[in-house]
């Protein structure tokens, strides 16, 4: 299987069909006469056999090779929905990160980063439904501020606002491992104790 992973990787990278003849050349096995490899390659998901011209080539979850393909397909997905940047890692997109941030940067794609600061989704940005947004309307939202934790319930039931059920699932759970630990057993290991039946009252002998 090494040997057959190695001719995938191969293809991936040129990008481009190949015939046994190449894959010979470069990865210095005859596929035409080991058979079980051969056999490998034409079962494989990865692999896209040409009948017609007798070729190989690695087939992409994503056949995006550009920048303008990139953008093309953000923009026809279905209700503007956004792409995991990882799974990008399969195209013959080259160099995803300087892309993305490129394209960023001039506007043409809004991103969704992770904690570090790296795009997690990225998405097509449809310049036609921005809207100029009232200055008092952005001064309000600036001004908003999230009660702090301890005060939360509070200020929700002081809105009408009923909690979380997740808080209440949370705090079941608590009681549940409180009783628990309030009824767990315990193991008696007092030697001097051993023999004695502590179901009936104690006599010592004589």
């Amino acid at each position: 299987m090494t040997k057959v992973y190695s001719i995938i990787d191969f293809l991936k990278k040129s990008q481009k069909p190949h015939t046994a003849e190449d894959i010979q050349r470069y990865e210095h096995v005859d596929i035409r006469e080991e058979e079980v490899i051969y056999n490998q390659l034409m079962d494989n998901e990865k692999v896209m056999y040409n009948a017609k011209d007798k070729t190989f080539a690695y087939r992409p979850d994503y056949n995006i090779r550009n920048r303008e393909e990139l953008l093309e397909y953000l923009r026809q997905l279905p209700d503007r929905t956004g792409l995991e940047v990882k799974k990008l890692r399969d195209s013959y997109l080259p160099d995803v990160a300087k892309v993305i941030a490129e394209l960023r940067k001039e506007g043409l794609i809004l991103t969704i980063t992770n904690k570090d600061g790296h795009p997690k989704y990225i998405f097509y940005n449809q310049h036609s439904l921005q809207t100029t947004v009232d200055d008092d309307i952005k001064r309000r939202w600036a001004e908003l501020r999230m009660p702090d934790e301890a005060d939360l319930a509070f200020e929700m039931e002081k809105a009408g606002l009923n909690q979380m059920q997740v808080e209440e699932r949370a705090a079941q759970n608590d009681d549940k491992k409180k009783a628990k630990q309030r009824t767990r057993k315990v193991k008696i290991t007092n030697t001097h104790l051993v023999d004695i039946d502590l179901t009936k009252d104690y006599v010592p002998e004589n």
